[in-house]
């Protein structure tokens, strides 16, 4: 699948505030943020990596390739209580199409 849902990992419960999906590539998850937005669905990127950020330029760190990969291929979802069931098929039927 082009797109994977993230979702709870084993023992644990979350509490679906952000919904967050997994594009095959860095140019598919552009292509569905950008499908979304222009659809009126407000998405966004994964938040930069701390370890990227500027006021932690000077800190000690280590290569962190899943991390960054994460961050280059994740869309955040729109996640309302006051999204309809329409809505909520749409924004995934325009991801999925946009993933593709």
């Amino acid at each position: 699948s082009p797109l994977r849902l993230v979702w709870e990992p084993e023992g644990a419960r979350s509490n679906f505030w952000l919904n967050t999906v997994v594009a095959s590539s860095p140019e598919a998850a552009a292509r569905v943020l950008k499908a979304l937005n222009a659809a009126g669905f407000g998405s966004r990127p994964l938040w930069a990596p701390a370890h990227l950020q500027p006021m932690y330029a000077s800190s000690p760190r280590d290569e962190l390739p899943v991390t960054e990969r994460l961050w280059k291929t994740s869309v955040n979802l729109p996640s309302s209580a006051n999204l309809t069931d329409d809505e909520v098929r749409a924004v995934a039927e325009t991801a999925r199409r946009a993933a593709a």
